[in-house]
């Protein structure tokens, strides 16, 4: 991303927003299910994770069209449909598809015994074999649905929020190279010379304490540039 951008010819881009939702979505899915091929269509697909992801994340009709679903599988309805909501019913069953596959995996994996990083898919089903093993309802298991739910919910929690904050962080750093020096400084003391994938985020991030102020600064700008922000009222 950061070779993209300084390889621009006229040392702009406009693509801010889009690449900070990427680099986001890289790092959730990683976190979620060990997966951070997410700009390109895995075999079987014929749209990426993250384009899955950003058409249904785009439109507020999507729990409405989650419920009518069934109904538009007749091939004469949906050549009825308008090209924005054929779109958006692609994206939403090959986002299923993703999941189901993702699903189908992590148990396979686990039934096998193999050793793999924790994750948050894996974590659930796992959970929901315990509760199942532990209790007698059968209905205390968690289905696919629910599955799909959970994990649905923890991306679109995550991504928006992450990549605007990363926007807005960007932002304030490239018209401030000062404070880009200064973070910069303690991030080449606290990492030196051993960033790798078995550092521990609890061990690390509480010694960047000049990241944290320039997030809390940011927290305020972000707070005023919003339009008619909410007021705390103290009882």
């Amino acid at each position: 991303m950061i070779e993209q951008w300084l390889s621009s010819s006229d040392g702009k881009w406009k693509s801010m927003i889009k690449d900070t939702s990427t680099l986001a979505l890289n790092v959730i899915s990683s976190v979620a299910f060990e997966n951070t091929e997410v700009n390109k269509p895995t075999p079987g697909h014929a749209l990426s994770l993250r384009d899955t992801l950003v058409t249904v994340m785009s439109t507020s009709i999507s729990p409405t069209m989650e419920g009518i679903l069934p109904f538009l599988q007749f091939p004469i309805l949906q050549s009825l449909l308008p090209s924005d909501v054929k779109d958006l019913l692609q994206a939403m069953h090959e986002f299923r598809q993703y999941m189901n596959e993702i699903i189908v995996t992590e148990r396979e994996a686990m039934t096998s015994g193999q050793t793999r990083v924790s994750a948050l898919i894996s974590t659930l089903i796992e959970a929901s074999g315990q509760v199942k093993t532990e209790s007698r309802a059968s209905k205390a298991r968690l289905s696919d649905t629910e599955l799909r739910g959970n994990i649905f919910i923890f991306l679109v929690g995550g991504l928006e929020s992450t990549s605007i904050t990363l926007s807005y962080a960007i932002a304030l750093l490239a018209v401030h190279p000062d404070i880009q020096d200064w973070v910069v400084e303690e991030l080449d003391e606290v990492l030196s010379d051993n960033v790798n994938s078995e550092m521990e985020y609890v061990r690390v991030f509480p010694r960047l304490k000049r990241v944290m102020a320039v997030m809390v600064r940011l927290d305020l700008l972000v707070a005023l540039a919003i339009p008619n922000p909410p007021r705390i009222v103290e009882c």
